[in-house]
């Protein structure tokens, strides 16, 4: 079996850093009537990792769902990731918007920096639970707008309910 890229070594600038924070986890969420949805949450390496010249390279990190894909260790996206599975766990009555490619974009801001934090988020049906695939995580001068924003509980409802991907952005 493959190694999770949550396993592997991350070095920059001589530094180690742990990316065991991003190893996937479960948990469940209680709707308003009182049922529980199991949900797995999983991270991309894209929350820790840059492309190729986007900054001085840290060292290569590998997802094994992406084996062709170049990325490179980020110490500003690790940084930034380190609040994700309690952003993970909190996120029930957050609002999201939509996003192309059916995805939701949460933006919220952090204690001391200017620029809003951006999570991308996708919500997959599953046999027995929801899949929380949280795809990327960086700041953003511009965050992308999106669709009539949505609850996070809601979206997972949705998802469960009709076992489909729901919410497309509105059309302009």
């Amino acid at each position: 079996m493959a190694q999770g890229f949550w396993q592997q070594e991350a070095r920059y600038d001589g530094a180690d850093y742990d990316l065991a924070h991003l190893q996937p986890f479960e948990r469940r969420l209680i709707t308003p009537k009182g049922a529980t949805i199991g949900l797995t949450v999983r991270f991309s390496y894209h929350c820790a990792t840059d492309k190729l010249g986007r900054r001085d390279l840290g060292s290569h990190v590998r997802e094994e769902t992406r084996p062709t894909e170049e990325r490179y260790f980020c110490p500003v996206r690790w940084f930034l990731s380190r609040r994700l599975p309690d952003t993970m766990r909190d996120l029930d009555s957050k609002r999201l918007a939509s996003v192309p490619g059916y995805q939701w974009l949460y933006t919220g801001r952090l204690p001391g920096i200017s620029l809003p934090w951006v999570v991308w988020i996708r919500v997959l049906p599953g046999v027995d639970r929801c899949v929380v695939a949280v795809e990327s995580v960086y700041l953003a001068g511009s965050p992308p707008k999106g669709g009539a924003p949505e609850t996070f509980r809601f979206i997972v409802e949705q998802t469960r309910r009709t076992g489909h991907l729901y919410g497309l952005p509105d059309r302009a």
